[in-house]
């Protein structure tokens, strides 16, 4: 397990928290090693629960141990939640070839802790099938971040077949196996990589000033700590999505094509070097037909849907789902990142709904098919079925209003792009 994860390593990382950048994009992998930071910032909301100095966790409140860790972690839309809380029926589940999320079972793990913490046991080892690559970690304390979110202080070092066990780390895993306070956690290589990514992330939160009571074999450990880690909210999946660098050099863009608004530049200079390759695309774009459809907010009937495709249910200051219900109730449209630039969506239909998004979720709509919306259903509907006998399609589309896009009908995308 390499100390740093390859490019490789960290487009999958991000592309399993919902951000697409390719292999073919040129950002530089510096940013891309930045993004990655970044958006394991905004699925522990550190804006809202780190930001201010660094932290000393001897001087903040402790946790209740009357009150659940495990549940106190949890976090996401209830759909997610009851996958978190029930890692056994995801398992039966799952598709055999299913590829590994590496992000999701590490929340399920930090959901693990909490329940370890809950029955007294403090020391575990995250560990692959073979047992050549694991990460011994002891609990320290629990405390609370603004006197609400618990955070797990925690001594953790990893280990791999490049480093072998001193005697003192042999000690160490001697008590994992055979002390009741202990567990060991499945993890693969790749979850412990983006685990020790978090915690190296976190342990720069730590003020220097904070000392921790060790045991002899703990002296080489490091000090970090995990607070609850959710699903990354719409808004943040969209900025993290936006800029994938100039299509020709890969520095930050500050401008797009005029012609269809997609292939994004640094300069003009880059834009002149890409036009004989960009200009047969381009002009397709240009000369489209679009159509306008009109959604309607959710309504009482389909509450609970709109309720369970939301990416995150605690990003707001809300504290309970009643809370968040009563927002989707008032009609708050989905974020709009784009203004009204051209981008692709997807479109799925069945015989009483159509549901339509962009490749990260950060705009989503659904149509319902009744008598007001019957025209336009079958509009959409129609331009689904016709591909193949698939009830999916790819488009162009505009955000004109808040519930209002204009979607090109005609002219699929050149290549089927990937999703």
């Amino acid at each position: 397990m390499s100390a740093e994860p390859t490019r490789t390593m960290t487009l999958n990382y991000l592309l399993m928290m919902g951000i697409d950048i390719t292999e073919n994009d040129k950002i530089s992998d510096e940013r891309i090693a930045k993004r990655l930071l970044k958006a394991l910032d905004c699925a522990q909301l550190a804006s809202k629960w780190l930001s201010g100095p660094q932290l000393t966790p001897s001087q903040m409140e402790k946790w209740d141990d009357s009150e659940s860790l495990n549940v106190a972690l949890r976090r996401g839309n209830p759909v997610d939640g009851h996958r978190l809380a029930r890692p056994d029926i995801e398992a039966k589940f799952k598709k055999p070839n299913a590829p590994i999320n590496a992000f999701r079972d590490l929340r399920t793990s930090i959901n693990q802790l909490g329940e370890l913490w809950d029955k007294g046991q403090r020391v575990t080892r995250f560990r692959c099938e073979d047992k050549l690559y694991a990460i011994t970690m002891r609990m320290v304390e629990v405390v609370k971040i603004k006197n609400k979110i618990p955070m797990i202080v925690l001594l953790y070092r990893a280990t791999t077949p490049a480093e072998p066990s001193q005697d003192a780390l042999d000690h160490m895993w001697k008590s994992v196996e055979d002390d009741p306070r202990s567990y060991s956690i499945l993890a693969s290589q790749s979850e412990q990589r983006i685990l020790l990514k978090l915690l190296a992330l976190n342990a720069a939160r730590i003020h220097p000033a904070y000392r921790v009571s060790r045991e002899l074999f703990e002296e080489g450990f490091g000090v970090s700590f995990l607070i609850p880690t959710g699903p990354l909210t719409m808004k943040d999946r969209a900025s993290l999505n936006e800029d994938t660098g100039c299509v020709v050099c890969g520095n930050k863009t500050t401008k797009r094509c005029a012609g269809c608004e997609l292939v994004k530049y640094c300069g003009a200079i880059c834009q002149r070097k890409d036009w004989r390759t960009h200009k047969p695309k381009c002009m397709t774009l240009a000369k489209v037909k679009w159509h306008r459809f009109t959604f309607s907010p959710p309504s009482e009937e389909n509450q609970a849907y709109y309720m369970n495709r939301y990416s995150r249910a605690d990003d707001e200051d809300e504290d309970t789902i009643a809370a968040y219900l009563t927002r989707q109730e008032k009609g708050v449209p989905p974020p709009n990142n784009r203004a009204d630039r051209p981008f692709l969506i997807k479109i799925q239909c069945n015989l009483s709904s159509i549901l339509i998004y962009d490749r990260h979720r950060s705009t989503e709509f659904t149509m319902f098919r009744n008598e007001s919306s019957d025209e336009d259903f079958m509009k959409l509907a129609q331009a689904t079925w016709q591909e193949n006998g698939h009830l999916k399609s790819y488009r162009w589309a505009k955000r004109i209003s808040n519930w209002t896009l204009e979607i090109c009908l005609d002219v699929q995308p050149p290549d089927e792009p990937e999703w």
